[in-house]
């Protein structure tokens, strides 16, 4: 995600100035957004499969269909922003 971010925004300041906040203010958000929605589902979906909680129980999980599942997210979430960062890649001025 961060890779396609970088073409997209072609300029190692602007990268900076993108990517550093969003790492920082993403989880926030994401809290944020649980609680002002009060969905139980987005608040159950988030604390099992946001990053820094899949990681962790990751570590110590033995459950193998959770292990697929944060597998299979991570491969869309690695196919999307492949997508997305080669049709930037296209129409930057590198050829």
């Amino acid at each position: 995600f961060m890779t396609m971010l970088g073409f997209l925004t072609k300029k190692p300041a602007a990268f900076n100035a993108v990517t550093i906040p969003f790492q920082l203010l993403f989880k926030t958000m994401i809290n944020a957004l649980c609680l002002l929605t009060d969905r139980e589902f987005l608040w159950k979906f988030l604390e099992n499969y946001e990053l820094q909680s899949a990681l962790r129980k990751l570590a110590f999980s033995t459950d193998k269909g959770y292990v697929a599942t944060c597998c299979g997210i991570g491969l869309a979430e690695i196919v999307v922003s492949t997508v997305i960062g080669y049709h930037i890649f296209k129409k930057s001025e590198m050829k």
